[in-house]
This record gives C-alpha cells, structure tokens and sequence, in this order.
C-alpha cells in the first residue's frame, strides 16, 4: 500500500537525520550543560534502512570499532538503538560496521 511505503520512506529519512545528528556529537552548549556522547570521534553512517517488520539496520564506519571496554560499549549500542526506537515502527535494531554482519559490532 502506497500510504505504508510513504510512511516508511519518510521514516527512514527521520532515523537517519536523527543518526547523523548523533554523530555529530553535543552542541557546545550541551556540553556546556554536561552532555556528552560516548560514540568515538570520526565514526559515519555508511547505510541506514527500515524493513516491513520494522527492523532498523545501521552500517557504520571502521571507526565504530575502536570503541573499548563492555561498559562504552554497551553505552554506544544504548545510544545507537535509543535513537533508532523513538521512530514509530521501528521494533528492533541492527548495528555493522562496514558491512559485517550482524551481532559482530559493538561487542565487548
């Protein structure tokens, strides 16, 4: 149907906006406010899509990779999928990097 794939379309375009913004990291008046972003430095959103069933997959650069230590890591992966599940029909989150598979990135 026209109006689901509408719908998705505009989606997808809203998560990826919202992941690029993330990247990106605070304004300097957030983190003026004490904000802070746990993702490191340099890392880019390779590809970003929305299936039917609502399954958000996230393609990061290498740079994701260089984060360390279980307790970053699961705060880079809280961040990540935070950001992706605020978008209505989004009920789960794939994170890669340069095209791995999935369940490889952000691990421990």
């Amino acid at each position: 149907d026209i109006d689901e794939w509408t719908t998705l379309i505009n989606t997808t375009e809203e998560a990826e906006s919202a992941l690029v913004a993330l990247l990106v990291g605070p304004t300097v008046a957030e983190k003026n406010e004490g904000y802070f972003t746990s993702i490191p430095e340099g890392v880019r959103l390779n590809l970003m899509g929305i299936d039917l069933k609502g399954v958000a997959t996230a393609d990061f650069s290498k740079e994701l990779s260089t984060a360390a230590g279980s307790c970053r890591v699961a705060t880079i992966r809280a961040q990540l999928e935070k950001t992706l599940m605020q978008f209505p029909g989004v009920r789960s989150v794939v994170i890669t990097i340069d095209g791995g598979k999935p369940g490889e990135a952000l691990q421990p």
